[in-house]
């Protein structure tokens, strides 16, 4: 090959090189022009969707749709407002009365020994009993070992109930919270919740979704009430441990091995379905996700499964949550502490400091 040649192919490899990356370039501004494009697509889609008020209206109708008479624009904790349910038939004293007396037996799945410590140490201690379960073996805490993961099946919640069912004997209580150790409940806006309803009718509070089943369930990771009546039957479904493997129920039918969903197919044959529990404003108390996600404007993408699987959307922004709001979900341990501290260590002073001399002073 001559000197003509070996010039030649330099300035051909030369061109193929430039021509790489020219084509790479424009790729990159394609790309960042369907991102952007697809960015303005979600905002828009969230702003026209749950911005609106006649949209807001337009989903209450197709959630009334899905749950049926059950479902209802949120439930008011102002015992005085027509919008309270215990309104109806209780008194406000009679009410406050009952809160006292409301006794909640907290159930949490612990995946981490870390967070189930950190809620050990923090918001249980407002419960009346509480019992830990899990994959963790763990006799400190301690935790009941009943699985092997950290995904819980319908089998294994068997378990939980049989152990209930032998602990009501001891400890009777009015409701059961079941919750995963990575979320923080504020007890008491929960009881305040509770006393207007009636533990000895089936009763069956949480955040309401459809994903896995026609039927609507409350997820698991925002925790999630059923009162005694309604475990009562449960327990009474699920004669034995065997019967708990077989996942098919006189009168029942087959049921999801996911124990969320299996829970909601056999409390619906007493027509125990999920209810509203968002306040009167639409605002939830059972959140969905970490709250600086709910507090934080377009902070995930429209098209995300939380938007798909809810039945009651709430809101981004600061009008996502209510005053009154019961879980905060996807916490790591060290923000349960800070969550527990600031309930329950701060106070707000309502006066604002007035900057005095010290000419007025004296």
């Amino acid at each position: 090959m001559n000197f003509g040649d070996k010039l030649g192919q330099s300035k051909m490899i030369a061109r193929l090189q430039k021509s790489t990356v020219i084509i790479s370039f424009l790729i990159g501004i394609m790309a960042a022009i369907i991102w952007k494009v697809n960015r303005e697509a979600s905002d828009s889609w969230y702003l026209v969707q749950y911005q609106s008020g006649q949209q807001q209206q337009q989903q209450h109708q197709t959630s009334e749709e899905i749950l049926g008479p059950n479902s209802r624009m949120g439930i008011s904790l102002d015992y005085n407002s027509p919008d309270s349910v215990g309104s109806k038939n209780m008194s406000a004293d009679e009410i406050k009365r009952k809160i006292a007396f409301t006794s909640v037996f907290c159930v949490i799945i612990s995946k981490s020994f870390k967070s189930s410590f950190a809620v050990k140490q923090t918001w249980s201690k407002n419960c009346d009993y509480i019992r830990f379960y899990g994959s963790l073996n763990d006799s400190s805490i301690p935790i009941t070992h009943i699985t092997r993961s950290n995904v819980l099946s319908f089998r294994d919640f068997c378990h939980v109930i049989f152990d209930l069912d032998q602990l009501m004997n001891d400890k009777p209580f009015d409701w059961i919270l079941m919750t995963p150790d990575d979320t923080y409940v504020i007890v008491d806006n929960l009881r305040r919740l509770l006393a207007q309803f009636d533990a000895n009718e089936p009763s069956y509070l949480g955040r309401p979704v459809r994903s896995y089943s026609i039927l609507p369930y409350n997820a698991k990771n925002s925790g999630f009430v059923i009162s005694n009546q309604a475990f009562k039957f449960v327990r009474q479904t699920v004669v034995d441990q065997k019967t708990c493997s077989s996942m098919n129920y006189p009168g029942i039918g087959s049921v999801d091995r996911r124990f969320e969903v299996a829970l909601a197919t056999i409390l619906s044959k007493t027509n125990c379905t999920p209810i509203d529990t968002r306040d009167e404003f639409g605002r939830g108390r059972f959140l969905a996700l970490n709250p600086s996600k709910h507090l934080s404007p377009s902070s995930y993408p429209a098209l995300t499964p939380f938007w798909r699987n809810e039945i009651y959307h709430l809101s981004q922004g600061t009008s996502c949550c209510s005053p009154s709001a019961i879980s905060l979900p996807d916490l790591i341990p060290h923000h349960i502490y800070l969550v527990h501290y600031l309930l329950n260590n701060v106070t707000v002073v309502n006066n604002r400091f007035q900057h005095m001399s010290k000419d007025s002073v004296s």
